[in-house]
């Protein structure tokens, strides 16, 4: 396939006879041939391919924890059917609306890896495990892998993603390409297998930010607010990095001030926290799972799966489709409800107000409307028997506060990319890639 690499290059090729079936074609190849395993179902070639609207002749991919009706949406999992759902997300309608062409189902971590402890990102028993376009020794990351890798491998300029935490800009990151993670419920997400009400985020991957912009027009319900070009790094998120990594982002923003960039450095922040506790996150998740994923699989009515012990029961039944690596913890602590409501309530409510007084702090402090850190350190090998290590990222404060979130390419190391994130204050989502675009044309000048 060529490496087309913008929304641009395929409109241009969209103008050509054949390019639908010709595009199917190549990806199905591809799917079997290049061994990234970023691939799990491919459309049909004698599909309709859209041919009006803002997005016309823009093939996108949706990773496999969005419903379609004419794909299946199984989570990777072997417990959901091949049955496609009966209806489309919202936010798949919205695209086909605007003439984009639904044409395929990227590979994930299993359930959003919210499956088991000890998990390796990038694995699902349908799929495998998606691996590093640049390295495929090395991690995908996950769970949104197969959306960023088939961007980055040039399948497709655009293709959506889930977050709850994570999921989004550690594939990207690890991928070198852009992930941006809205603010939650600002893409809509009725039709997105569940895993938290409060932090599950739609996102979208691409090579450029003004690509992920054009496509969040059409599906982003925040408002316009703006932001100044004011931002603020934080010290203390540096820590515990490569210092490689601390090297790179910091040959970005001498860049960066170099070219007239206003940026502020804090040594911490004065109030709340910019590390989210993971206890209790891990409560918030697990009661939230346990409420959502069930009303998911009751109303979708799926004939292998209607509700978690389903689920559950048949991986059990079926030890060499889905146990090769790593079992099913998470899940099961959802069957056992091993937390009280008051519990729940009140790790929800502390853990989102420390990590939004964290925030808000430190853009308070600095008069700044944007915050700035390495996204994380370059992608780890993958490892099928200790499954992923204890990285440091950069997202989960974002995703805890409920505030939306991108990372950016800014360089390598070796062979692996390096991005930098940028999170603002809710419902700036627009903005925010307003923001974005404008950095990453600068680092292209640079």
């Amino acid at each position: 396939m060529t490496e087309l690499r913008t929304v641009q290059d395929f409109k241009n090729l969209s103008a050509t006879p054949d390019w639908g079936p010709t595009l199917v074609e190549e990806l199905t190849t591809r799917q079997h041939d290049d061994g990234l395993n970023a691939l799990l179902f491919v459309a049909n070639p004698d599909q309709a391919f859209g041919c009006s609207g803002v997005l016309a002749g823009l093939p996108i991919l949706i990773k496999d924890n969005i419903d379609t009706h004419d794909l299946p949406t199984t989570a990777g999992s072997y417990a959901l059917s091949l049955n496609p759902p009966t209806r489309d997300a919202t936010v798949v309608s919205r695209l086909r609306e605007a003439g984009a062409t639904i044409i395929g189902k990227t590979n994930l971590s299993e359930w959003a890896n919210f499956r088991g402890i000890s998990s390796v990102s990038g694995w699902s028993g349908r799929g495998g495990i998606t691996r590093n376009p640049h390295d495929s020794a090395r991690t995908a990351g996950g769970s949104s892998s197969g959306s960023a890798v088939a961007v980055a491998a040039g399948y497709v300029p655009v293709a959506i993603g889930t977050e709850t935490d994570g999921s989004i800009l550690c594939p990207a990151a690890v991928s070198g390409v852009v992930g941006f993670k809205s603010t939650p419920g600002d893409i809509d997400r009725t039709g997105v297998i569940p895993l938290s009400s409060t932090q599950d985020s739609v996102g979208i991957f691409a090579n450029r930010v003004g690509d992920a912009r054009l496509v969040a027009e059409v599906v982003v319900d925040s408002t316009h607010e703006a932001l100044r070009p004011n931002y603020v790094v934080v010290e203390s998120m540096l820590a515990n990095l490569n210092p490689k990594t601390i090297a790179c982002f910091e040959e970005t923003l001498t860049s960066l001030t170099k070219h007239g960039y206003n940026i502020t450095r804090l040594p911490k922040v004065s109030d709340g926290s910019l590390e989210p506790d993971e206890e209790a996150e891990q409560i918030v998740l697990v009661y939230e799972m346990s409420v959502e994923l069930d009303r998911y699989l009751r109303d979708r009515n799926d004939a292998t799966s209607r509700s978690i012990a389903d689920v559950t029961d048949y991986n059990v039944a079926h030890p060499d489709q889905e146990f090769t690596y790593f079992g099913q913890e998470l899940l099961t602590m959802g069957l056992t409800h091993p937390w009280e409501e008051a519990s729940y309530r009140k790790a929800l409510g502390s853990n989102r107000e420390r990590c939004r007084k964290g925030i808000e702090a430190a853009l308070a402090e600095a008069d700044a409307d944007i915050l700035l850190a390495p996204t994380m350190d370059a992608a780890w090998l993958i490892d099928t028997i200790n499954g992923d290590p204890m990285t440091p990222g950069n997202w989960s404060v974002a995703a805890v506060a409920g505030c939306p979130s991108l990372t950016l390419p800014i360089g390598s190391l070796a062979h692996m990319p390096i991005g930098m994130t940028m999170i603002s204050r809710p419902h700036t989502d627009l903005a925010l890639l307003g923001q974005a675009e404008t950095i990453q044309l600068a680092l292209d000048r640079l």
